[in-house]
């Protein structure tokens, strides 16, 4: 029996906002993001590749942040906006 890995879980490219369904590909032993253009159509499926960033061939596969990592990273972001804020008001007084 052959083991494939689950698909991704994103339904949809955040590049350009459309829905993307997943197909595996054994040839290439990876899933494919497929998108129906032609709404009338419902059988007709091609491979999304995204025109608004010069049609990746590949999608990245983030792995989840843990929620304290996320807001540590928030913290440091933000405490670093706050002495470049207030480095420009003490160079402007």
């Amino acid at each position: 029996m052959t083991e494939i890995e689950d698909p991704p879980a994103q339904l949809a490219c955040s590049t350009c906002n459309s829905v993307v369904g997943w197909l595996w590909s054994a040839r290439h032993k990876v899933w494919l993001a497929v998108t129906n253009p032609d709404p009338a159509d419902r059988d007709l499926l091609r491979i999304h590749r995204c025109e608004l960033f010069g049609q990746p061939k590949t999608w990245k596969h983030l792995k989840p942040v843990p929620p304290e990592v996320k807001r540590r990273g928030v913290r440091r972001a933000r405490a670093v906006l706050a002495a470049q804020a207030t480095k420009r008001t003490e160079k402007e007084s």
